[in-house]
């Protein structure tokens, strides 16, 4: 859960679909409206999304 939605990341990633979906950083929640009305992003502006996550690769050997 987190701030200041409570579901937020707990069907999916809220954060990093929203930087997938819109390439933007910052993290964002997505709501959906009552009615029937489309559902839109609500951004958060968490300095600690604006960049995007770094990638680290490992190897391990091993011989016998």
């Amino acid at each position: 859960m987190a701030y200041p939605n409570p579901v937020i990341n707990t069907i999916y990633d809220d954060y990093g679909a929203y930087r997938t979906e819109t390439g933007l950083g910052g993290g964002a929640y997505w709501v959906h409206p009552p009615g029937g009305d489309p559902g839109y992003w609500v951004p958060v502006h968490d300095p600690r999304l604006f960049n995007p996550p770094r990638t680290v690769r490992a190897s391990v050997g091993a011989s016998w």
